[in-house]
């Protein structure tokens, strides 16, 4: 990528706000506020780094993009407001940066033409989880565990989550609890964006909570309260003592494990364990850019149900994977989140979408939650070494995350529109169907099955010969239930393509329009093939390239 040449690595966002590039909020907002006021707001530039131009190893270079793009935007638009904006914190996470100032010089701001959308640095609270019972210890393994088998992985396959490590933005952890000890990864392993400390901790105990379900493990033969009790974390203070923090102090720590992926230290799996308005996208364009960078986000849904379209960001985004709580019985519980996740723009972005057909398929689409997990009367770890038992959507996600460190101890090459792929066909459908529904999603995770349907050694997105300039192609989902998209954008139109079955039999043809292709998983006469190893085969610049594709239904 040559420096310098912003037109071809950027994208532009428009129409992301109210006329005059003011959330609809905030402008009722400054409208009550004395001219001498001042207030605390999030700027969003136009320009944005485009990073699914880059081979998705080249960490490194997207990582210079979002640097570059930031320092080639915000310094001249700062300056010419100096002196009249004060606490600036700049991104390049995403392009944009938090200040404040007052009512007439934030309006001024957002009409800027470098000025896509400004928003308040708004505030944000966990929900009132309390613990419903406490105890000493773990004496069994836990329900939860047993009931998504995650058991009979450790037992039976012989994955644990070695190898992988999971991230979390929330109150902190203690690192000293029995269940957690040796398992925080202390090199790059700890960021306090609330207080500024150096080492970890938790005043609160949910981000210990949190932590616990994902990979804790008390030392016990047999009992455990983690998913992947072989993972290790490393954690993100994004929240305070009373589970509070605004939009700036979680982009900070979003920007943290941005900066740790860049330089080959960052977390396999992020654990996003709050909420936002049902409808809002400040966070859409750094955590996207968190999962091209091949980070596996596991985002809460929320505890707004029981009623129809009360699903919540981040687990409403189509890039992460979000989880409604059941109960011991299967049931998803009254306060879960429900779909469907909303409509419009960026949602309905299919650049973004883990399931090729999350905006097109009928007569169920923008399906959210992706799948069911435990969160109700589950136990795990809290402070002063306490074991608790409480119930919230909260609760799900880590058993999630947890899954998806199982799944990458066996293969770490799977991208996230891969392990959506794997966790959403594998799920048990016993209760709640049909699927996939705005409930359940395609059904309760299972972590047996899940392994179970995990290639090894596949090579990440594929690729078996980088393009110029260390481009290639891209497969998006691989494994593949419904289809998939193929991107190459360094490619020609009207480039040929081939689909050949492991036989070398010839299953389907086409041409790239715009460097990219579909395939719907049916061959030439419109039959659906079965299960098993496909290739593609294109003409590149340095010849006819090969690309393993594979198809799980």
């Amino acid at each position: 990528m040559k420096k310098g040449f912003l037109i071809l690595s950027v994208i532009l966002w428009a129409g992301l706000a109210s006329a005059g590039g003011l959330d609809p909020g905030l402008a009722a907002r400054l409208s009550g506020l004395e001219p001498s006021g001042e207030l605390s707001v999030i700027v969003h530039l136009r320009t944005q780094a485009d990073l699914s131009l880059f081979h998705p190893e080249n960490k490194a270079g997207m990582l210079a993009e979002l640097h570059r793009v930031a320092e080639a935007t915000q310094p001249d638009l700062l300056a010419r407001f100096e002196g009249r904006v004060r606490n600036v914190g700049r991104f390049w996470i995403y392009n944009g940066f938090v200040c404040s100032a007052a009512p007439e010089v934030i309006k001024k701001l957002a009409v800027q033409p470098e000025v896509n959308w400004v928003c308040g640095n708004e505030p944000i609270h966990l929900d009132a989880e309390k613990p419903e019972s406490g105890g000493p210890g773990v004496n069994v393994l836990e329900w939860n565990i047993a009931r998504i088998r995650a058991d009979s992985v450790w037992r039976n396959r012989g994955y644990t989550g070695t190898g992988v490590v999971i991230g979390t933005i929330d109150t902190g952890a203690d690192t000293s609890h029995l269940a957690l000890r040796g398992r925080w990864r202390i090199t790059n392993g700890w960021h306090d964006a609330i207080n500024g400390r150096t080492d970890p901790y938790d005043d609160n105990g949910h981000g210990t909570f949190v932590t616990g379900i994902a990979c804790g493990r008390p030392g016990g033969v047999g009992d455990t309260i983690g998913t992947a009790p072989g993972a290790l974390f490393i954690a993100a203070k994004g929240l305070d003592s009373g589970g509070g923090t605004t939009y700036a102090q979680l982009l900070d720590c979003i920007q943290w494990y941005a900066g740790l992926v860049g330089g080959g230290q960052g977390p396999q799996v992020l654990i996003t364990p709050w909420n936002l308005p049902r409808t809002d996208i400040t966070f859409w364009q750094s955590l996207r850019n968190l999962e091209i960078l091949g980070v596996h986000i596991a985002s809460r849904d929320g505890s707004s149900g029981p009623g129809s379209g009360t699903a919540q960001p981040p687990g409403n985004y189509p890039f992460v994977i979000g989880a409604s709580a059941t109960d011991a019985s299967d049931n998803v519980a009254s306060f879960s989140s429900r779909g469907p996740a909303p409509t419009g723009f960026p949602w309905d972005s299919s650049a973004a979408w883990l399931d090729p057909q999350w905006g097109t398929r009928t007569p169920t689409n923008h399906v959210k939650p992706d799948l069911a997990a435990p969160g109700v009367n589950v136990k795990s770890c809290y402070t002063n070494g306490q074991y608790v038992t409480m119930s919230g959507d909260a609760w799900s996600i880590p058993h999630v995350a947890g899954a998806e460190a199982l799944v990458l101890s066996k293969n770490s090459n799977i991208t996230p529109a891969q392990m959506w792929t794997i966790l959403t066909t594998t799920c048990d459908t016993v209760v709640g169907g049909p699927f996939p529904n705005q409930n359940y999603g395609w059904g309760r995770l299972n972590c047996l099955r899940a392994i179970d349907a995990t290639p090894s050694g596949v090579e990440a997105e594929h690729t078996l010969r980088s393009a110029p300039g260390g481009r290639g192609v891209s497969i998006v989902p691989n494994p593949m239930r419904d289809g998939c998209t193929m991107s190459a954008p360094w490619l020609a139109d009207e480039e040929r393509w081939s689909i050949y079955d492991a036989t070398g039999r010839l299953v389907r043809g086409g041409a790239f329009c715009r460097g990219r292709a579909s395939w719907d998983g049916r061959d030439q006469a419109g039959n659906r093939v079965g299960n098993g190893v496909y290739f593609l085969h294109f003409q590149g610049r340095d010849g006819v390239e090969t690309t393993k594709m594979i198809l799980l239904r």
